[in-house]
């Protein structure tokens, strides 16, 4: 079974300018979790008050059950997964999580980061966080815009659709 040490903290990108001396407090701070191959980590649907950092292993996130599963995408060492609930008190998870390599992760709480406020692993990942997010909304934008595009090159919709009508025109809902 995968184990943490300070070697593996110090390894990851976001943290690679780190002092050591932060890197201890910072795993001090924050519960070690040790998760199998297989495991299920996070449940769409379910209640969302912390995030993970994935120090060694391997995560999988994806939509939907059985032959209708869609995998999202991998989550690797040095990435974070289920930021959101740090940022969204009372959230629900969008996804499921589930471990596809034995791995070990930090668990990030909003107490974490208040507590580590000062400590410069805790800055290091919060700039971390919100370079993610900034990517995920221009990401976002991009895509509302070529969807924007396409739907000003076609046919109007006729006068007597409603507002909500235009809506699930413009969002692609039938």
């Amino acid at each position: 079974m995968p184990d943490l040490d300070l070697d593996a903290l110090a390894s990851l990108y976001l943290l690679r300018h780190v002092p050591r001396q932060d890197l201890k407090a910072f795993m001090e701070l924050a519960e070690r979790v040790v998760l199998r191959s297989g495991q299920l980590v996070f449940k769409a649907g379910a209640p969302a008050n912390h995030a993970l950092l994935v120090v060694t292993g391997r995560l999988q996130a994806s939509v939907g059950a059985g032959e209708s599963r869609e995998v999202l995408g991998d989550i690797r060492s040095g990435e974070v997964v289920g930021e959101t609930a740090l940022l969204d008190p009372g959230g629900t998870r969008q996804v499921d999580v589930r471990a596809v390599e034995d791995s070990v992760a930090l668990v990030l709480t909003a107490q974490v980061l208040a507590r580590g406020r000062h400590n410069r692993a805790v800055i290091a990942l919060q700039h971390h966080l919100v370079a993610t997010l900034a990517r995920r909304i221009r990401s976002a934008n991009l895509h509302l815009q070529q969807r924007w595009r396409v739907l000003s090159t076609a046919p109007s919709p006729p006068p007597e659709l409603g507002f909500l009508d235009r809506v699930r025109a413009f969002f692609g809902s039938a």
